[in-house]
């Protein structure tokens, strides 16, 4: 890139066709796309095409206005411009938010396969404790796995993806997702996840065109509902491609930011130990919809009944009600009825 040209700053969360949905710093060179990012001091530049899912805020910072001249402390002498810059940006430095943080431990995993404490505790000036509950906080999401002395990329196993799972049971699917769009009264806020069944849902609210507030990582759920009656807001975050949905430490705190009437969720698996998830990331938003929401729904079809995920999203007492196609039974039907869960059976 060339030294006299700016970056525009936007993000870049996937292309589709000639679409291109951005965060973070990129340039246009004609019509090829080019991410820059740093690592440490160094500056990096790719294809878009070589890595597709970047996902890095405030990678690069520019001055937008003329620095003031400063003056040194103890001798009085006026400092030149290039000397209060490079002490402004040692200020900056010695001050990486917690957010910011993440974001890149999260970006430096997508190029490396480990990372180390004691690296990342030189690059952001702070403790090698602040890296470690970074590390924790990471993990908990289902965002990293800890490893000796640093982390390294969440392994996820075989899981089918979104098209693979939209085409599955689509009847008992179609039947969870008309009895949980009827729950949804006019005017109400609800927080939608990312998935199959969640997506029948939105159809079905779409179809009856019932004015509501959804908030959603789920960019097929924003797509269906965005020219109905509702009023969709959709989260920032890191792009997961195999379920068109963002994840990460946005779209956590994006979601912290509200209170809303339901949550509306979906789950890998359903145990006696309550909902569990197996994709990258989605656990930790279906947490944090749990907390946000005055009645929790959970929409889980009886094939997952008995099944346990990676990362556990809560228990059976932090759900209002399951909806589902068929009534559980033995152990589980216990369960449910100890924590005081309504169970609404799709007709």
């Amino acid at each position: 890139m060339p030294h006299d040209q700016k970056p525009k700053e936007s993000c870049l969360i996937g292309k589709f066709g000639r679409l291109t949905l951005c965060l973070g710093s990129y340039s246009e060179f004609g019509q090829s796309v080019h991410l820059c990012f740093a690592l440490g001091n160094t500056c990096v530049r790719s294809n878009s095409h070589n890595l597709p899912w970047v996902m890095q805020q405030k990678i690069l910072h520019y001055d937008r206005k003329p620095t003031k001249v400063g003056f040194e402390a103890k001798s009085g002498r006026r400092m030149s411009k290039t000397k209060t810059r490079g002490r402004m940006s040692e200020k900056n430095q010695s001050r990486v938010k917690k957010s910011d943080r993440r974001q890149q431990i999260l970006l430096e995993l997508k190029l490396r396969p480990h990372v180390r404490i004691n690296e990342l505790a030189q690059r952001f000036n702070v403790s090698t404790e602040t890296v470690r509950r970074d590390f924790d906080a990471l993990s908990n999401d289902g965002l990293i796995a800890r490893a000796h002395g640093g982390a390294s990329a969440a392994a996820q196993g075989h899981y089918p993806g979104l098209d693979e799972r939209t085409n599955a049971q689509v009847e008992e699917r179609e039947r969870i997702g008309a009895t949980a769009a009827e729950l949804i009264q006019s005017g109400e806020t609800v927080m939608i996840d990312s998935g199959s069944t969640t997506i029948e849902m939105a159809r079905e609210l779409a179809y009856i065109d019932t004015p509501c507030t959804v908030i959603t990582n789920s960019i097929p759920i924003a797509m269906t509902l965005g020219h109905g009656a509702a009023q969709v807001l959709l989260c920032p975050g890191e792009f997961l491609a195999t379920e068109s949905a963002t994840i990460g430490t946005e779209t956590l705190e994006f979601l912290s930011r509200f209170n809303v009437d339901r949550c509306m969720i979906g789950s890998s698996g359903f145990s006696t130990d309550g909902p569990s998830e197996t994709v990258r990331g989605f656990a930790a938003v279906k947490r944090v919809m749990l907390t946000r929401a005055e009645k929790r729904h959970l929409l889980v079809d009886s094939g997952k009944f008995g099944r346990k995920g990676l990362s556990q999203v809560g228990d059976l007492s932090d759900l209002d009600s399951i909806i589902t196609d068929k009534k559980p039974t033995g152990e589980l039907r216990n369960a449910i009825e100890g924590a005081g869960v309504d169970v609404l059976v799709a007709g």
